[in-house]
């Protein structure tokens, strides 16, 4: 029976990501970073209000250029094209497994507290849900979840100099 249940939420979850091919690129990316937002915003204002656990350091040039080229780039080409890509490359009907490892490898990268390991575990599904949807469509999947990434995170940086000021 449980066998049977996993197989159909990993049925599900393969017919989702089908149905979000069929979707402009670029609506993916945004709907990507929305949710993302929406999911921070749901984390920091009602599940752990107050909380500050993340990366810390001063908001200059540097921590802006690595956590929006570098820290993206990496974790994209390792977590999303390089885990996602490995597991479908081995299990090609594997898509929630590939996406559910990539975002555990994901979280672990952001051992800050356990709130943001959460956070940014459903964070990496989002990324790895919009990887798998946009590489269906034969397109970069890798630029478009890079672009996602880098956006959240220049507007996390954004808000974070708003709220400092």
């Amino acid at each position: 029976m449980l066998v049977a249940s996993l197989k159909s939420i990993s049925n599900g979850y393969a017919q989702l990501t089908k149905q979000f091919s069929n979707w402009q690129t670029v609506f993916l990316v945004l709907l990507a970073i929305v949710v993302n937002l929406l999911i921070t915003s749901f984390f920091s204002f009602v599940l752990f209000p107050g909380h500050k656990a993340g990366p810390v350091t001063e908001p200059d040039i540097y921590f802006f250029l690595t956590i929006f080229i570098l820290a993206p780039f990496l974790e994209t080409y390792f977590v999303q094209r390089g885990i996602i890509n490995y597991i479908l490359k081995k299990w090609p009907t594997e898509l929630l497994m590939a996406c559910l490892i990539s975002s555990l490898v994901f979280a672990a990268f952001h051992y800050y507290s356990i709130p943001y390991i959460l956070k940014t575990f459903l964070s990496g599904f989002i990324y790895g849900t919009l990887y798998i949807s946009v590489k269906q469509k034969d397109q970069n999947a890798f630029l478009a979840t890079l672009i996602a990434h880098a956006v959240f995170n220049g507007l996390g940086f954004c808000i974070t100099l708003l709220l400092r000021s």
